[in-house]
């Protein structure tokens, strides 16, 4: 509703002026004394001033909504347009800034938040992701760890093993010799 008194404002002003230079037009060249001779000079053989003048009138109308649109409606959205397209690759560090107290600003406003939300959550989910990595990463270093005790218990385990089949061979060593002796 906003933009709509935006843009009715400079059509209302253009309009205004349409009917100023009319009425001037009438006021300098009407000067005639009854309604017939009116009439005739109106739309008679004079009619091209009266076809120029609203012909003028129009475009100047027309100029000035074209005008309004541009610099109320398409500006802003063009601006807008850019400001999503720079998010949409990724560039989420520029704010998006639009003044105005209208339907566009309203827009503006809610691809604003709707940027820091996607921001806040990209951040959210690159902080998840690196400590992620830190625990696999420490994960990693932890199985290392087991990794290398269990190599060293399966070693000492194996070392047992060869240690107490030489123990036994030294008791049948020993026995041999006790019954030999």
């Amino acid at each position: 509703m906003k933009l709509a008194i935006k843009v009715a404002i400079p059509m209302i002003l253009s309009l205004a002026l349409m009917l100023i230079v009319i009425g001037w037009f009438v006021e300098q060249h009407l000067y005639i004394i009854n309604a017939e001779e009116a009439v005739w000079y109106l739309f008679g053989v004079q009619s091209w001033h009266v076809t120029a003048l609203f012909t003028l009138s129009l475009f100047v109308l027309v100029l000035a909504l074209g005008v309004t649109m541009r610099w109320f409606v398409a500006r802003p959205l063009k601006d807008l347009s850019f400001a999503v397209k720079k998010i949409s690759e990724g560039n989420l560090d520029d704010e998006i800034r639009y003044d105005a107290a209208d339907e566009v600003g309203e827009l503006a406003v809610s691809f604003e938040k709707m940027r820091l939300v996607l921001r806040a959550s990209i951040d959210e989910t690159r902080r998840s992701r690196d400590n992620a990595l830190k625990a696999e990463a420490k994960t990693k270093e932890q199985m290392k760890e087991v990794e290398h005790l269990n190599e060293l218990m399966v070693d000492r385990e194996l070392r047992m093993v060869e240690l107490k089949k030489h123990v036994q061979e030294c008791e049948l060593v020993i026995e041999n010799k006790e019954s030999d002796a």
